[in-house]
């Protein structure tokens, strides 16, 4: 893409496969940062992913044997885990719906929707606009790292004679600096490489992390704490499996078979447990319960309920009809949807007219 710092991107097979998915799906995306170190092993892909989209996303990750991590850390980061035979530890996917910054104060930023909508292609990858890709990686050199690294600096230099003024980065920094600095004072740091006086910038934004304590954790308990965590780390896909989470609902299978549109509402998973809830147009209702007890799937409750390996699935099945639709929303709602992934017959939507 002209304008744009464009490098080669060879052997990523599987990361080609989860974004390419994305794009198959409607999922909007862009990769937040670490264009050039792509493929380095040990290395988040850091992705901003449309909230609207992230159960789509979902679709595609779990589809190609993903694992959803446990959110604990960073609560409004979601970490998937997929096999990759060209990374030993697999290839690790850091994906946000929503750009925050510093992890106690928890600055809202309010630029997804900017970010995605002023993305740009390059090959197979959607990146940040080059403005845009400048201000969110300064704003996390000193928001949340308050130091600037040897790949960072790279970022910000590479992207710096892109820079457009105004944009909705430009105004946020300008709102969270002090007076004594602007968008043109930082522009002109970067350029003359100026980091240390950035970081100072850094320092005066956000507190400093409290000094340690008579209780804080020696350095042996440090590496029981990171020994205990990679433990668990090489478990826990075991028992993500082995518990049913992240697999496809048969019900989806079924539909494909029997060429029944269905579009999905919803769709949870929880250990031993899969709900879901399906909407399928008046006609083809009744083909579509025939085909789940063909499936043999059960009337219990109100759900039709199957058990499976790891547990049981719930399926919920409704019409137009059934909901008090009128023909316009129902119209409206399979203009919203999207494709899922690898499947011809089963949709998800971007909204749900009138709420589920």
């Amino acid at each position: 893409m002209i304008g744009t710092p464009s490098y080669a991107v060879t052997g990523l097979p599987t990361l080609e496969r989860v974004l390419s998915g994305f794009d198959d799906t409607g999922t909007r995306w862009a990769l937040l940062r670490g264009r050039a170190s792509l493929g380095v092993p040990g290395r988040d892909v850091d992705l901003l992913v449309a909230g609207a989209d992230l159960p789509r996303a979902e679709d595609v990750i779990f589809g190609l044997g993903g694992v959803a991590l446990p959110r604990s850390l960073h609560p409004w980061h979601r970490f998937y885990v997929l096999p990759d035979p060209q990374s030993g530890p697999g290839l690790k996917l850091d994906v946000v719906v929503e750009i925050l910054y510093h992890r106690q104060l928890r600055i809202h930023s309010g630029l997804e929707e900017a970010l995605l909508a002023r993305r740009v292609r390059d090959g197979w990858l959607w990146l940040l606009d080059p403005t845009d890709t400048f201000w969110t990686v300064l704003l996390h050199c000193l928001l949340d790292k308050r130091a600037v690294n040897e790949r960072r600096q790279d970022e910000l230099t590479a992207a710096l004679p892109l820079v457009v003024s105004p944009s909705p980065g430009e105004e946020l920094f300008e709102r969270l600096c002090p007076s004594s600095w602007n968008a043109a004072r930082a522009l002109d740091r970067v350029r003359e490489r100026d980091w240390d006086a950035l970081v100072a910038l850094g320092r005066e934004l956000v507190p400093s992390s409290p000094a340690p304590t008579p209780s804080s954790p020696t350095a042996g308990s440090r590496r029981a704490v990171r020994w205990a965590r990679a433990a668990a780390a090489a478990a826990y896909p075991l028992v993500w499996r082995g518990t049913g989470l992240g697999a496809d609902p048969h019900a989806l299978e079924l539909a494909d078979a029997a060429a029944v549109d269905v579009i999905v509402l919803d769709l949870r998973r929880w250990p031993a447990l899969r709900e879901l809830e399906l909407l399928v147009a008046d006609a083809d209702h009744e083909r579509l319960v025939a085909a789940l007890r063909r499936g043999r799937y059960r009337r219990v409750a109100g759900a039709w309920t199957r058990p499976t390996s790891t547990g049981l699935e719930r399926v919920r099945v409704g019409s137009p009809s059934r909901r008090g639709m009128t023909p316009a929303a129902w119209a409206e709602l399979q203009a919203s949807a999207s494709p899922m992934y690898r499947r011809r017959h089963c949709r998800r939507p971007a909204r749900v007219p009138g709420g589920p």
